[in-house]
């Protein structure tokens, strides 16, 4: 997957509590989600940055007690990707005089596909 995005997913798990979890990796990193016990479909939404990225999901769990159906489910896997385009203006630049630094107008930078004030003029989506 080819980022900047939206990645969401449902999961659940049926499993022994706290010893027993439903791990999600993102470029082969824990990230802070994980369940374990009885957890019925929950959904999961994150922002994606810049570049090529790896997921990765999976059950671990001791082999001391089985717990539950010792079992966790993944579905419905999504990524949106968002793409930042530089708006120029309808007239040409040629024609338009240049201001002054102290005029210069209210810009937005895209992070992520998210609009952050104080730099150049971006559509976000």
């Amino acid at each position: 997957m080819t980022g900047p995005g939206q990645l969401s997913f449902w999961w659940k798990i049926s499993s022994e509590q706290n010893y027993d979890y439903l791990r999600f990796y993102l470029d082969a990193q824990e990230q802070p989600q994980k369940i374990s016990g009885t957890v019925d479909w929950q959904l999961v939404s994150m922002l994606v940055g810049n570049g090529a990225h790896s997921l990765r999901w999976a059950y671990t769990k001791d082999v001391n007690v089985a717990g539950g159906m010792d079992a966790g489910w993944v579905d419905e896997v999504s990524f949106v990707p968002r793409t930042c385009r530089l708006r120029l203006p309808a007239h040409p630049l040629r024609s338009m005089p240049w201001p002054r630094r102290d005029r210069m107008p209210r810009r937005k930078y895209c992070r992520s596909g998210t609009p952050v004030a104080g730099g150049p003029l971006f559509d976000c989506g």
